[in-house]
């Protein structure tokens, strides 16, 4: 060989890193002596394997069409869980209805919450189901969803966003506080990828309000995110929910106890009622 001293062997330790029973196996096999050892591999075919592997793996898949489940002709199993289970108001959850933010479906009758763009097109879709028959209620996305949006509430003449991790959260606070105006967006997970996308869409926001889980999770996605978009030149503020672990569970809370209290005062109305009859 031109500009190399030695044998072929030679050739193949110097220049294609292998070793002396290497080159042997390598020269018997390309000359059609198939030798075969179980216990070694040479690096050539070894290095040409895992490049092989490491570009199909890498390989992109082509990404599915995201369509939306086929609504239900009616949402009484949606209402039902709405407003018995997580003790949102008839008002609040109509008014969402009334704006294509979310439907049931005809199949398992689960609820989606959908994630519109700037435009009104949805991009984004989860799942929750009504049901719960297995100790634990379904939970998921829409295929090939596109998770840098999410559930959101929009507003452009408004400069605040109130973010929270779960639609139903977002729903609670807005109902619990009869919050019509803020721009509001359900990440859907402690991610901020969605409020990224959200603030490239609003260049008119200058406060940032994080209304995370009041959990471990929910606590350091808080200090994180303050951190961040405060430095992208964003007010922040983070406010946790004043008792529960996230704003339904407060909200929850607060409707029972008003049912109570409201049982409470008819129950002493009436008892005045029969004593000063008695009387």
């Amino acid at each position: 060989m031109e500009g190399h001293n030695g044998d072929t062997i030679e050739f193949l330790k110097q220049f294609c890193g292998m070793d002396f029973r290497g080159s042997v196996i390598y020269l018997l096999n390309e000359a059609g002596y198939r030798y075969e050892d179980k216990e070694f591999e040479s690096d050539t075919y070894r290095k040409r394997h895992e490049c092989r592997k490491a570009e199909q793996e890498t390989e992109p898949e082509e990404k599915g069409e995201f369509v939306l489940p086929e609504a239900n002709d009616n949402y009484r199993r949606l209402y039902a869980y709405l407003l018995k289970t997580r003790c949102l108001s008839k008002a609040v959850v109509d008014w969402f209805v009334k704006k294509k933010l979310i439907y049931e479906t005809r199949r398992y009758h689960n609820v989606v919450f959908i994630g519109r763009d700037s435009f009104g097109t949805a991009r984004f879709a989860s799942m929750r189901g009504t049901v719960d028959n297995y100790g634990k209620p379904f939970k998921g996305d829409v295929d090939n969803n596109d998770k840098t949006y999410g559930f959101n509430v929009r507003n452009r003449r408004n400069k605040e966003v109130k973010v929270f991790e779960a639609a139903i959260d977002l729903m609670s606070y807005m109902d619990y506080k009869r919050d019509g105006q803020s721009n509001k967006l359900a990440l859907g997970t402690t991610w901020d990828g969605a409020l990224d996308r959200f603030l490239l869409e609003n260049p008119q926001i200058k406060l940032v309000s994080l209304y995370f889980d009041n959990d471990k999770a929910g606590r350091k996605a808080a200090a994180a995110c303050r951190k961040k978009y405060r430095e992208m030149g964003y007010r922040v503020k983070v406010r946790f929910p004043p008792h529960g672990k996230d704003w339904n569970e407060f909200l929850v809370t607060e409707r029972k106890k008003a049912t109570v209290q409201y049982l409470d005062r008819s129950r002493n109305v009436v008892r005045k009622q029969a004593i000063g009859k008695i009387q």
